[in-house]
């Protein structure tokens, strides 16, 4: 009750009835939809870029890709899910989708047997939005382009009817599977089918054909064509149609030229990490002892001349006792040959004898 008598009272101010309908207003604009305040729209040759690198799919599959451009936000997961499950193929890959119960809609699911397709358009996003935007404001307008360009490639001579694909010209340019179970995807250089004349040789190739066959009928393979001369497309033999706010489109923009590169490359200092060896420590020369030696040392050392005193090695006298074992040594081995000599001198005179 005095909330009602409240906002009473706050209508009765005037200052707020004054400015009460620039409030409605606002709220007006800002719940519009985008679509509806934005009135921009694709050229022709805008059309034709966009749709250049798809014109020549065959009917049933570009159908599917059309549909599916209108629900960007989910080709990422799909393309990762079909990515993933890229091993299953036919009935078991059906069997799998419906298993799952993907949160996608039906024209996406029915590209996941294309995985390569899927993930083109992940990778370009930008290109995904500005198409779905396009089919779904200006679906007549995209069929055109997708008639110019085809007749633009059949004129120079690399659309034409091979053991995939069959290509029907009238009015408009029909291109139709061979085996309607299997799908072909080609592959070519927009820049080469739709400007440069063959020479014989097409300029665009197909791949591996994908069976679509009636395991994939709940998702309008075999019931979705196009009707060329009325603008109207048909999924499961429905008229298909798209009517749902588009999200903010960004202005279309090309892509900004790259950074300038510099005519001479300077290489950074190169710091030199060789580091010389530590110096070796310098030997330290023997201290002699000057001190007189008694009778009894001499002849002792007359008496044993290859006994040498245990002394504890040290630091001080590490280089003394090195030299020391040299000599010692030395002095082995000149007693050795002296054994040898009278040995073999022996030997020699007991044999002359």
């Amino acid at each position: 009750m005095f909330t009602g008598l409240k906002a009473e009272k706050s209508l009765a101010n005037p200052f707020t009835a004054k400015f009460a309908w620039l409030w409605f207003l606002l709220a007006v604009i800002l719940c519009t939809p985008s679509s509806v305040r934005a009135n921009e729209q694709f050229t022709a040759a805008e059309l034709d870029t966009l749709v250049s690198t798809i014109a020549l799919y065959p009917d049933p599959l570009l159908v599917q890709v059309l549909a599916a451009s209108v629900h960007g936000d989910e080709i990422p997961g799909a393309a990762d899910w079909a990515n993933q499950n890229k091993h299953l193929k036919g009935q078991e890959l059906a069997e799998r989708i419906k298993l799952e119960d993907l949160p996608y809609d039906e024209s996406v699911q029915a590209l996941i047997p294309f995985p390569t397709v899927l993930a083109t358009m992940a990778k370009y996003q930008t290109w995904t939005d500005q198409l779905g935007d396009a089919v779904a404001t200006q679906k007549e307008a995209v069929m055109d382009a997708v008639q110019r360009m085809r007749k633009a490639a059949y004129d120079h001579g690399h659309l034409q009817t091979n053991e995939q694909v069959k290509v029907v010209k009238e009015k408009t340019i029909i291109i139709e599977p061979v085996q309607k179970e299997y799908v072909y995807v080609p592959v070519y250089n927009p820049h080469v089918v739709y400007y440069v004349y063959s020479n014989g040789y097409p300029g665009l190739r197909y791949r591996t054909g994908v069976w679509v066959g009636t395991y994939y009928d709940y998702w309008g393979w075999g019931t979705s064509r196009f009707e060329w001369d009325t603008h109207l497309i048909y999924v499961h033999d429905y008229r298909w149609y798209h009517n749902r706010p588009l999200p903010p489109r960004p202005p279309r923009h090309h892509n900004p030229p790259p950074p300038p590169r510099h005519n001479h490359y300077v290489a950074p200092a190169r710091h030199d990490s060789y580091t010389p060896p530590p110096s070796r420590p310098v030997k330290v020369p023997m201290n002699h002892n000057t001190a007189p030696r008694s009778k009894a040392e001499i002849h002792h050392s007359a008496a044993h001349p290859n006994t040498i005193a245990t002394v504890k090695t040290t630091k001080d006298n590490y280089w003394q006792e090195d030299d020391s074992r040299s000599n010692r040594n030395n002095n082995r081995n000149s007693g050795n040959s002296n054994r040898n000599g009278n040995s073999r001198g022996g030997f020699g005179k007991s044999m002359r004898k």
